[in-house]
């Protein structure tokens, strides 16, 4: 993720985009999840992925269903989008498996090397993302929570494994979040 400056929009080429999101599309997306619906999703879910901002992993909510579900169900609602760190949890793997028996038997050692390289879904720019998804008939409401879910993260770089100055990119889709490929698409 990075920051830039928006690029000048085409409109005749967003003009020619078709609405196609009905009102009722949207009173769909816009209504409170149901019981069920939120139960459903969180039990399909991986036990050890996708932590929340508490760093809680679905296996805790899953487990504590009895105690903690009326409370997750009321505020499902607010909850902004949930990074998913997949990318961090392979790098630590990788890492940990290096740093075995596992990784140096018959070996003389193990090296890892970091690069980066840019990525699609680091250029999304966000104001182009609202604009289409308007276009396409998305209402205010549903474009205001998927700005909150894109817009809320930060990141840190690590410097001898120890975070520095977070920051807020101002672009881009966040890796391994199951939202952020539609979003591309779009």
């Amino acid at each position: 993720m990075a920051t830039t400056e928006s690029p000048e929009m085409n409109l005749e080429i967003i003009n020619i985009i078709p609405t196609t999101i009905t009102i009722a599309n949207n009173n769909n997306l816009n209504r409170i999840p149901e019981y069920h619906e939120v139960k459903s999703i969180l039990f399909s879910m991986a036990k050890d992925k996708a932590p929340g901002p508490d760093g809680f992993p679905p296996s805790f909510f899953q487990a504590n269903w009895d105690i903690v579900g009326e409370d997750l169900i009321k505020m499902s609602a607010v909850i902004p989008g949930r990074q998913i760190a997949d990318n961090i949890a392979i790098a630590h793997e990788t890492i940990h498996y290096m740093r075995t028996r596992r990784g140096q038997k018959g070996n003389k050692g193990s090296m890892g090397i970091k690069i980066y390289m840019a990525k699609a879904f680091d250029r999304v720019d966000w104001k182009f993302l609202i604009t289409i998804m308007g276009k396409i008939g998305f209402n205010s409401d549903w474009c205001n929570k998927i700005m909150q879910c894109i817009s809320t993260t930060s990141t840190a770089v690590l410097i001898n494994g120890s975070p520095e100055k977070f920051f807020n990119p101002s672009r881009g889709l966040r890796k391994g979040d199951p939202l952020s490929p539609y979003l591309f698409i779009f």
